[in-house]
This record gives structure tokens, sequence and C-alpha cells, in this order.
């Protein structure tokens, strides 16, 4: 059988990496013998470019995976392939599993399948190489005679190192970068407002732990791998909270230490980043932690987000990272429901007082199911507005209390403050002439001046001439400048 996956992934905001999941999708379909191919529709694809991929490639199925935010493409790539093939189309992702109603009623959506997917996709890729409809294979909701027949869930799948190594043909990047991704677990426990964790659990039966770990020993054969035969120089942990299970992280840093020299990077909470912790992972080899401030405003970050974090908590972890040599990154959220323009001030400000090596700064979006988006709909804040992802400009809300402009202009100035920082640690060389940026243009000007600059040719040499009777100054890191 020949499954050709399609991943919406449009965005002009962020970088676009490897999809882990479908890595694991097509290695345990590899694994069983079927062919293999992706579309990832890093820009809008055009119908005539992906109409040739149909054509070429002539699938037995297409596989669509999809988030909230790039659902309008996934329909649309579901309608062109039906325009040419007729072959099955099958729908999964977090989309799907959360509103799978919603996406099996779309007349080119054949499949839906719901939570993780590789047994309910192997089991139906195997259906269907049989001539079978496969439709009493547990997670899907299929079309069957004008029906949809509903499937039951499955349990979790406990025994994670039974999976294949995720597949890397799909990885564009990894020549590249020489940056591995990989997850060694799934699931996190915290029920923050504005995520689909605590829906998702919801759906699965018998009340089966939601996080799950991959041993450590299946860990470091998949780094030995990504090492020997991609030759990797670091590695991005994106598990959820990476530091959430002390033991098994204890045993995996020891080890980590003694086999590999190689840097990682990886996500942690505060509740579990204490002094001892940030030094096991700063000697087995971590470069960074990357943590969710989300906001600079107590109240919001606790009462509307569902996160019990204080600004205590932050101001320590934050200084025990330093102390003990370890950068950090800091995630942040604006354009919250019940979020003020003082609110925004304050998490410029929070993240000035922490100073992270790095800060990440998105446009709340309400996901189906969520406990925000539930509040959303509650109180009439939702709009027909559609954006490709939660880091780009926009809010999909109408907000009463913040405009779209008040929310855009205060991501510019994060964005611009940081961004700033960023390229001193870079290049430290260049730190005056950005600086030099900022006195002539402003902040959020001088980011944008620089970001074009590398595409456009800027010369620095006539930057300096330009620039040649002005008083330039001396960088700083005193939080005082920014």
């Amino acid at each position: 059988m020949k499954v050709l996956f399609v991943y919406p992934d449009v965005s002009g905001s962020f970088s676009h990496s490897f999809h882990y999941g479908i890595g694991y999708l097509g290695a345990i379909l590899e694994q069983a013998g079927h062919d293999i191919d992706l579309i990832h529709a890093k820009k809008e694809q055009s119908y005539g470019a992906f109409i040739a991929k149909i054509q070429e490639y002539n699938p037995d199925l297409v596989a669509i995976s999809a988030t909230t935010p790039q659902f309008p493409y996934a329909r649309k790539y579901a309608q062109w392939s039906k325009s040419v093939s007729s072959c099955p189309i099958i729908c999964g992702g977090v989309h799907p599993t959360l509103v799978p109603d919603e996406v099996i009623a779309i007349s080119d959506i054949d499949v839906v399948c719901l939570g993780e997917g590789e047994q309910p996709l192997l089991e139906y890729v195997n259906a269907l190489s049989r001539g079978a409809d496969g439709s009493n294979i547990e997670n899907l909701w299929l079309k069957q005679g004008g029906l949809i027949i509903k499937n039951r869930m499955r349990r979790l799948n406990r025994e994670l190192d039974l999976l294949p190594n995720p597949t890397r043909k799909f990885d564009s990047e990894i020549s590249i970068s020489r940056v591995g991704d990989i997850m060694a677990g799934r699931g996190c426990p915290y029920n923050c407002t504005y995520c689909c964790n605590h829906s998702i659990k919801k759906i699965y039966p018998n009340g089966d732990p939601y996080v799950r770990y991959r041993s450590v020993k299946n860990v470091l054969a998949e780094i030995d791998d990504l090492i020997r035969n991609y030759h990797v120089q670091s590695l991005d942990f994106h598990d959820d909270t990476f530091t959430l299970n002390r033991k098994w992280l204890t045993e995996f840093c020891f080890e980590y230490q003694g086999r590999f020299k190689i840097p990682f990077v990886c996500n942690g909470r505060p509740e579990t980043l204490n002094k001892d912790v940030l030094e096991l992972l700063k000697d087995a080899g971590c470069k960074l932690v990357r943590i969710g401030v989300e906001s600079g405003s107590e109240r919001v970050r606790q009462e509307i987000l569902g996160r019990n974090i204080s600004d205590v908590d932050l101001r320590r972890v934050f200084k025990d990272a330093k102390d003990v040599g370890l950068q950090t990154s800091s995630f942040n959220m604006m354009g919250v429901p019940g979020e003020t323009t003082e609110d925004l001030d304050r998490t410029i400000a929070l993240n000035r007082e922490l100073r992270p090596d790095r800060a990440v700064v998105s446009v709340f979006y309400p996901y189906p199911l969520t406990r925000l988006y539930q509040e959303c709909v509650e109180n009439g804040l939702l709009t027909d507005r559609q954006k490709c992802s939660h880091t780009d400009l926009g809010t999909t809300l109408d907000l009463p209390d913040l405009s779209e402009k008040q929310i855009n202009r205060a991501v510019r100035r994060f964005r611009a403050y940081f961004y700033k920082y960023d390229v001193a640690y870079r290049s430290p060389k260049k730190a005056w002439i950005y600086q030099s940026l900022e006195i002539c243009f402003g902040a959020v000007a001088a980011r944008a001046i620089w970001m074009k600059s590398r595409w456009c040719g800027f010369r620095l040499k006539e930057f300096r001439q330009k620039i040649g009777g002005l008083a330039v100054v001396t960088f700083s890191s005193d939080s005082s400048r920014m």
C-alpha cells in the first residue's frame, strides 16, 4: 500500500520542524512493508503543485494530520485530493480528536482517527490491502452506506518501547541544522485552561495513566542512532515537561553523561525545577531549559490560565538556572480573555526582570473543548477571523478590554526588546550596530530592519557610513536599558 501523508504547517512567524507524530506513523507503516511519502505544506500549496504530487505518487490512501488553526488547509487539501483520486482520505491529529463530529461531516473526508494513531492507522492500511473496509477498528470513525460508524476508543499504549524509532525521511531540516528532535514520553498531567490535554484525557477509557515514558535504554538507543546515522550535534526534547519524573530523569542524566557529549535542550516547569534538578541537567549536558512564564500577571496566570505558579517561583527558578550555568528560554502568551493592557506590560516587565537568554511570545488561540474556549463561547468572544498559528499576529477574539491593535503592538514590543538580546548573544560584535538602529528608528523598527536585512543584502559598511556622524553607544545587557 502507498500512503501519502499531508501535513498543513502554514505560518510566516515560526520555523518548521520535524513532526514527531507523523514520524512514528510512517515508521510503523514502513516496518509493515508499506510505502510512504509526505507533503509538508510549509506554505500554502497551489492547486497545480498539489495535484501534480497526488497524480505522481498515486496513493492508495491520503492521511492528513491537522491542528485547529491549520484545519481550513486540511479541508481544502482533502477536496483537492478527491478531485483527482478515488482513494480514501483519513484525517487525524489534535483537531479531529477534539471535534470528530465536525470533521467526519466533511464530504471529502472518509475516516477520522481519534487519539494516538499508530495502531489504528496500521490496522486500517492492512485492512485496505486485504480488500476489507476496516469498519470495526478501534479509534476510527468511518462512513459506510450513508451511516457513520463510531468505534470505541482503545486503551492508551503503555508499551512505548515497542514502537519503532520515528522515520527521519520526513525530517527535512536534520541534515542542515544537525539538531535531533526527540521525545522521551507522552502526555502531560497538568490542566492548564488553554491547553487541550485535559480534554484529550477524557476520551480514553479505563482511567489509564495519561503520562507514559519510554525506558531510558530505549531513548538512549534512539540518540545513538541519531548521532551515528544523521550526525546530529545537539538534541531538542519536545516533551511538555521533560523534568516531570525525577526518578526517570536522574537515571537518564547519569546514563547520558556517561555515553554522549552533545548538548541538549528541554522543557521544564518551576514545580519540577529545584536547584538539584538544574545541576543534574547541567552536569548531563543540558544547555538550555524552556520554562512557561505565560503572563507577567499572577492573576492571569493563576485565575485564568490555571497555572498555580507565583512570581516568586519564577524568580527562583530563573536565578537558580543562571547560578548553575544553564541558559533559559521563556514561553509567553498575550491576548488572553480577561487580560488588560497593564497585564501585557507586566509580561514584558517580568521577562526583563527574569532576563531569559531566549524569550518567545505568542497570541492566545482558543482551542476547541478547552476550558478557556468554553468561556469564550459563553461570553460571545469568538469571531469568524482565521489565523494559521498562535505565533502569528492577530487574534480570533473580540475582547472587551483589549483591541487587536493593542495586542499586536505589545507582541511587537516584546519581540523587539528580546530580539536585540538574541542578536547580542549570537553575535556580540554586531550588538552595537543593532543598538544604533534602535537609537535611529526605535526598538520595533530596528527588529524589522535587522530581520529584513538578512534577505535584502543589507551591508554593514554602508550602515556604518550612514551613521558615521552619530554617537554610537556600547551594547549593555543591563535590564534598565531595555
